[in-house]
């Protein structure tokens, strides 16, 4: 039985020499933010840097990125913008146009809703309720599984008077995608700044990869790609450039699948999801 154990290193991914080129399938990520938070290494991208200073530095990574992709694979980004001494930053728009500058397609932009956002305290901006998936291709030719991620439809069968029916197997799930982020990590015992919530890998290795094919987060933090690769039966490869995280990453992706934490239970086609009994704890 193949274990899918997630292979780290924990280095700059600037560089990511440990990884053959054109052999990566799908490469999700959430990098770290500009100027927030202090990850605990001094070479750490965004912290204490200047904007196009942090932009550059990222570049660096998506030329990496773009050479590790076989040539039909895909990049997702989660990014959000910003409000610095009351500057706004639109993120989400340069880091589309700066992607797209080193060859990459932009192939859709996704708005992840966040009902719980935290309010912002200021008095003359809303509150970001919003962050990005910015969804990227290096070719035009790319996998694309729509079907696996279709929203079960409530009224499927009914006649509508001659009109065309829905599709059988469930709606789009559009653009917009609801999700309210849990507090804390996927590990209960380590914490991490800035947690990524599992809806972003689930729905981008989902729609775009298949079993056994690898998957790629250069920016691996608490390692939830990694363990969602891991449940989802895909190979899985992190970089984290602070190895203080590992025990923390090793927590999480020894940790059994929960359908608690997994986004397709509740809403999104749930027959995609790998049923707990299948998923053995890591000793």
């Amino acid at each position: 039985m193949t274990l899918y154990t997630p292979k780290i290193h924990y280095k700059d991914s600037r560089s990511m020499k440990d990884v053959k080129n054109n052999t990566v399938r799908t490469i999700v990520t959430s990098p770290p933010y500009w100027d927030m938070f202090y990850y605990g290494h001094d070479k750490e991208i965004g912290y204490g840097q200047t904007y196009e200073k942090y932009l550059d530095s990222l570049d660096e990574v998506w030329k990496e990125c773009k050479k590790k992709l076989v040539d039909n694979g895909t990049l997702w980004v989660n990014v959000s913008n910003k409000i610095t001494k009351g500057k706004f930053y639109f993120l989400g728009s340069d880091f589309a146009n700066r992607i797209t500058d080193l060859g990459f397609i932009l192939q859709n932009v996704i708005i992840w809703y966040k009902p719980n956002a935290m309010p912002v305290l200021t008095k003359n901006k809303f509150t970001n309720k919003h962050e990005y998936l910015l969804f990227f291709s290096k070719s035009d030719d790319y996998k694309f599984y729509k079907d696996r991620v279709r929203i079960p439809a409530k009224y499927a069968d009914i006649d509508w008077g001659g009109r065309k029916k829905m599709n059988s197997k469930g709606k789009d799930p559009g653009n917009v995608w609801r999700y309210s982020p849990k507090k804390g990590n996927l590990s209960k015992t380590l914490k991490h700044p800035a947690p990524f919530p599992t809806i972003i890998p689930e729905m981008a290795i989902l729609t775009s990869s298949d079993k056994n094919e690898i998957i790629l987060d250069p920016f691996a933090g608490t390692g939830t790609t990694l363990w969602v690769s891991k449940y989802l039966e895909r190979n899985s490869v992190g970089y984290e450039i602070n190895p203080e995280f590992e025990t923390l990453i090793n927590d999480t992706i020894s940790m059994p699948h929960d359908s608690s934490y997994d986004f397709l239970t509740h809403g999104i086609d749930g027959s995609n999801s790998v049923p707990t009994e299948k998923v053995k704890k890591t000793k």
